[in-house]
């Protein structure tokens, strides 16, 4: 009895505490308050996708398979 008690009570816990993580990351929902914030935004978005992609094209260069072998 005593063990479920413990249980119920951790996951209470486990619960309050991931409502309230939620809730504060909602007050600052990622509005930018300046032009130069918008201006920073973009460019990192435009970054992360590039490296993305560079990532992406690296990854499947590294190790050929036998398709990519020219064929005599």
């Amino acid at each position: 009895m005593v063990v479920l008690g413990l249980f119920f009570g951790l996951l209470i816990v486990l619960a309050l505490g991931l409502i309230i993580t939620l809730v504060r990351r909602g007050r600052n929902n990622g509005d930018t308050e300046n032009p130069d914030g918008l201006l920073i935004e973009q460019e990192r978005g435009r970054q992360a996708q590039y490296e993305r992609f560079s990532h992406d094209v690296s990854v499947y260069n590294l190790f050929p398979n036998k398709n990519d072998r020219p064929h005599s």
